[in-house]
């Protein structure tokens, strides 16, 4: 009942939407806004239906991209949540990838592409040029078999028309899909934040970060050079003791470590555990990672050796206010 009540109300406000489109009725709000937060959110609420098929979602914006602009969030999360929802529609395993980044700017104008890359089924070659039609989709099998209304892909190409962007994609059969949008927004005066600048002793600090996954481990890379963080990234925790031994013997210690807590050849508490009871890496502070459905308390990570947690994938804000806490 609950999933039948679901999609009765987005195809609804689908139609809705479409219909406004049509009429010419349908308008933006353009406010203050972060554009990386709007991506994350929309990974977020995304995430919990990729895990639950082990498909891999996380997002990476591009560390200049100013904190501030303004724009309308509320039809980019719009846009952002059908292409989203589609890749994870279509994607039985691997992983998908947002990114974010500057195409071009002007005096007051910066214009931002963004890239939803998946390891889905892909689109053969014959039904692509129906993709942004009303009410269609790949092939009418694939209404059958993967649900929804066919009016995402249309809403989404109206919506990015209206804000003076485009949209287009790049797919073949089994080689999944990517799809890919630029859109305006307005840079924001000149007496706003333009960058997140680093602080200085941000740059003194070091971060290893420890996880299986390349993507996730150059999404952490990336967020830690936006904050003026170096880091160094390895796949496993016995290569991390190791790394972290021959760094500390070398007297470049590493101060904080940044770890899965499920890692094929030793799992977070285990790591934790050999941290601590070597006398030469035992001040090393640990952030470990968790999913959103096996959440840590503070104090119950606290009491398994870790200094703080982080929901996986993290928030670049999350991310920061944890070191923040951690560097002086």
């Amino acid at each position: 009942v609950k999933n039948a009540a679901d999609g009765l109300s987005t195809l609804s406000k689908s139609i809705l939407d479409f219909s406004k489109i049509e009429a010419g009725a349908f308008s933006l709000e353009i406010r203050e806004m972060d554009v990386r937060k709007v991506v994350e959110d929309v990974v977020a609420m995304l995430g919990g239906q990729a895990k639950a098929k082990g498909v891999n979602l996380v997002s990476m914006t591009d560390g200049v991209i100013p904190p501030v602009l303004r724009g309308d969030p509320i039809r980019l999360r719009q846009v952002l949540a059908h292409l989203l929802g589609n890749a994870v529609k279509f994607t039985a395993r691997g992983e998908i990838v947002v990114r974010l980044t500057e195409a071009r700017q002007t005096a007051e104008t910066l214009w931002l592409s963004a890239r939803i890359t998946d390891t889905g089924i892909g689109i053969p070659e014959e039904n692509q040029k129906h993709l942004f039609e009303a009410f269609r989709q790949g092939d009418g099998s694939r209404t059958r078999r993967f649900g929804g209304t066919g009016l995402g892909l249309a809403i989404s190409k109206r919506i990015l028309e209206l804000m003076g962007g485009e949209i287009g994609y790049e797919s073949a059969p089994g080689a999944g899909s990517t799809f890919w949008f630029m859109v305006p927004f307005q840079k924001q005066g000149s007496d706003g934040p333009q960058t997140r600048a680093p602080s200085p002793s941000w740059a003194r600090a070091r971060v290893l970060v420890i996880d299986e996954n390349e993507t996730v481990r150059q999404l952490l890379q990336q967020q830690l050079r936006s904050l003026g963080v170096v880091s160094e990234a390895v796949s496993n925790g016995q290569a991390a003791l190791e790394l972290l031994g021959r760094e500390q013997m070398a007297g470049r210690p590493y101060p904080i470590a940044l770890l899965d807590m499920h890692m094929a050849d030793m799992d977070g508490v285990i790591f934790a555990r050999k941290i601590k009871s070597d006398p030469a890496l035992a001040g090393i502070k640990l952030i470990v990672m968790t999913s959103p459905e096996s959440p840590l308390s503070t104090a119950a990570a606290q009491a398994l050796g870790f200094t703080g947690t982080l929901t996986k994938p993290p928030k670049f804000e999350e991310l920061h206010e944890r070191l923040a806490a951690l560097i002086d």
